[in-house]
């Protein structure tokens, strides 16, 4: 009975120690509005009660509020271009692959592994951007392999430090044209119809 007993507490043990050392799969969702305002998407993740360990991973996304977009004015490398405030100073290293997207479309994407962050953040290290590149949505996928810290809590909603300076934040770009932007469209075509057939009306006469 007391094997029994013992081999039923070393199992429960192993168990137990399994489930706690098992990576964990965050979904971090964000809709951006400017000036540093977020909101985040409903069934979402929250990111700042998470503290990652080696082998999480996590998908961390921000999309713009209809209409608006992020717009590259001087382009080059970037540092860091989509990376987070954690809790405290440490060597972490993870893969990543950042993709930027405008209208449901990748417009850039970048991939590195073994990626080592020194300092107070977690997410990319430099990343050449093009001039002149417009997208409404970031999304980096993210695995933590290694950290020598065992206080990794994000402490941020934003990319650190919010958006690179050489990165600009507008509006009013329509992504799809409305119907009304349709309708304007072939009545005025039927305008340059009607117009040019009165003249060749007159031409023949």
């Amino acid at each position: 009975m007391k094997k029994t007993f013992a081999f039923l507490g070393f199992s429960l043990a192993i168990s137990t120690f399994s489930i706690s050392s098992m990576a964990a799969n965050y979904n971090f969702n964000e809709i951006y509005s400017g000036g540093g305002s977020i909101s985040l998407a409903p069934g979402s993740d929250d990111p700042l009660a998470t503290n990652l360990q080696a082998g999480d991973t996590f998908q961390w996304t921000i999309t713009t509020t209809p209409g608006s977009y992020w717009n590259v004015f001087s382009g080059g490398d970037l540092f860091p271009f989509m990376s987070f405030f954690v809790s405290e100073s440490g060597t972490r290293t993870g893969d990543y692959n950042l993709d930027l997207s405008f209208g449901g479309s990748s417009v850039f994407s970048d991939v590195q592994a073994g990626i080592s962050n020194s300092y107070v953040h977690i997410g990319t290290n430099t990343v050449s951007v093009p001039t002149g590149l417009n997208y409404n949505q970031m999304s980096l996928s993210y695995t933590l392999t290694s950290s020598n810290s065992i206080d990794n809590h994000i402490t941020s909603l934003l990319p650190w430090p919010g958006s690179a300076p050489e990165v600009s934040f507008g509006g009013n770009i329509a992504l799809v044209p409305e119907p009304e932007v349709y309708a304007m469209l072939l009545t005025g075509l039927g305008l340059l119809g009607f117009a040019a057939r009165r003249r060749n009306n007159k031409t023949i006469a």
